[in-house]
């Protein structure tokens, strides 16, 4: 039996990369062409430099480059500063950010600042054809290309072949590694260990307990010589392997089941998420399924899968201030993108929330992109499909519950005129309860809490009553509530509210 050991980072870098566009791809940027010369003659050095320098570098050169951009470089200008977009896209000059805030094309910045001397028309159409001819820099190569294709998270994977002179005497590829990393550091070999270390080793290893004396006694006594195969086959296939390695996964993920923050409320089906990654551990499902099953499982038939994106904390009290609640809103995506970068990407994608990335090759631009690929998604509960296993088992169950209930039927008690309840109510949920008896005719009806499982003040948000379907609890058909004990200085819970429907 072999199981897959999965990690994140560079593994899947280039697959998200084209799927979400997170970061500039490597490929286009090495390819821009220049265009063809336009009729008018523009040199970089003789015309265009002389005006950066004049206007622009005093704030954006190797002295001081304000937004993080510096125009004396061509990465620079071809990547962008803080505020997201490129400050120069070679071959178009109205698309360029560098040529709307010196032109005036631009709503929301001016440069130069307006204590500066603002660039003249002439100045101002040398840079425009500049750009439209292909933004060329006389001393300066493409060198974007390497400042993003080299980032090592977003290197392809390459097969490397182990050291053949170490082949011979090693049992594995990761073998002859480690035998050639020892003799360069002069280093040797642990002494073998005997069979009762390997199987506490393995067993802390692999399912993070010991093993039972019985199963030591066993491996010690076995003598065939696949016994350590047989072992870890064995080790591999209990259901405790999901449970040790896939803690590992809900550690990457934040996962949690509570909310967080000052309420800290649990989420009573959060173990849905969590099982499942415990299940995709034991059954061997492959990484790429496993990676696409939690970004898009609602549209691939593995909804449970996706609940990874709202594995972390959420502020449940909702502010009244528009702003703030903008504010917690936007914090939420936040932690969607952030989570999906670290986990599946390796990147710190969070960084560019408000500027472009300082280390990693992503652009402010780049992280609202991936942000609204999520900005339809909420915390909150939804009904999920049972897997047909789980459909299985539940139809047996009822299929046995329905005769325990023929069996059982002979010893019940017989009804009488109290209304007395004769069978068990459902379990109390904090959501919602039904209680129903026989039509009566009343002025007065009393509910009684007795006990709450956690010794905590019960809390009563509607109170509804009903005869037929009319309901006859409503303040408005003249019903008054009284209650032994009320939640005071809270404007949301207040007696009034019980029955104003």
């Amino acid at each position: 039996m072999q199981k897959d050991f999965w990690y994140s980072g560079a593994i899947l870098g280039v697959l998200l990369v084209c799927q979400f566009g997170v970061a500039q791809n490597p490929d286009q940027l090495s390819t821009i062409q220049t265009p063809p010369d336009s009729i008018d003659k523009i040199d970089f050095l003789v015309d265009v430099e002389p005006i950066l320098r004049r206007h622009c570098l005093e704030c954006h050169g190797p002295e001081k480059s304000s937004s993080s951009l510096r125009v004396d470089v061509r990465t620079s200008l071809l990547t962008g500063g803080d505020y997201g977009d490129p400050a120069i896209v070679p071959g178009n000059a109205a698309e360029s950010f560098l040529y709307q805030v010196i032109s005036g094309a631009s709503d929301d910045l001016t440069m130069p600042p307006e204590e500066k001397e603002p660039l003249t028309e002439s100045e101002q159409k040398t840079i425009q054809t500049w750009i439209n001819n292909g933004a060329g820099f006389s001393d300066q190569p493409d060198a974007i290309t390497t400042a993003i294709s080299s980032h090592w998270s977003l290197q392809p994977i390459k097969s490397v072949e182990p050291p053949s002179e170490f082949i011979a005497n090693n049992n594995s590829a990761i073998d002859a590694f480690v035998a050639k990393d020892l003799q360069t550091k002069n280093l040797q070999r642990s002494p073998r260990a005997d069979r009762r270390t390997l199987i506490r080793r393995l067993y802390l290893v692999m399912l993070g307990m010991q093993p039972q004396p019985g199963e030591v006694e066993s491996f010690l006594n076995d003598e065939s010589p696949d016994a350590w195969e047989r072992l870890v086959d064995r080790v591999l296939a209990s259901p405790h392997y999901g449970e040790r390695w896939g803690r590992h996964w809900l550690d990457v993920v934040r996962f949690g089941e509570t909310d967080g923050f000052e309420t800290n409320r649990e989420r009573p089906n959060a173990w849905r998420y969590r099982d499942w990654v415990i299940d995709a551990f034991n059954n061997d499902k492959p990484y790429n399924e496993f990676v696409r099953q939690q970004i898009a499982g609602d549209s691939l038939g593995e909804p449970i899968g996706t609940g990874f994106l709202v594995g972390g904390t959420v502020d449940i009290v909702k502010s009244p201030d528009v702003q703030l609640t903008r504010n917690q809103r936007q914090d939420e995506l936040t932690d969607f993108v952030n989570t999906t970068g670290t986990t599946f990407l390796g990147l710190t994608i969070g960084c560019a929330r408000c500027h472009n990335h300082k280390f990693d090759p992503i652009s402010q631009k780049d992280f609202y992109a991936v942000e609204a690929i999520f900005s339809g998604v909420q915390h909150g509960e939804t009904n999920l499909p049972l897997a047909k296993e789980k459909q299985r088992e539940i139809e047996n169950i009822d299929t046995q519950l329905a005769s325990l209930r023929q069996k059982l039927e002979p010893y019940k008690e017989p009804p009488n005129n109290s209304n007395k309840q004769t069978t068990l109510l459902p379990s109390v949920n904090f959501r919602e309860n039904e209680d129903r008896f026989t039509a009566t005719n009343v002025r007065f009806l009393r509910f009684v809490i007795e006990k709450v499982n956690n010794d905590t003040e019960p809390c009563i948000d509607e109170l509804e009553v009903f005869a037929g379907d009319r309901r006859v609890s409503l303040a408005t058909n003249g019903t008054k509530v009284t209650s032994s004990g009320n939640y005071d200085g809270n404007p949301k819970h207040k007696l009034e509210h019980i029955n104003d429907g």
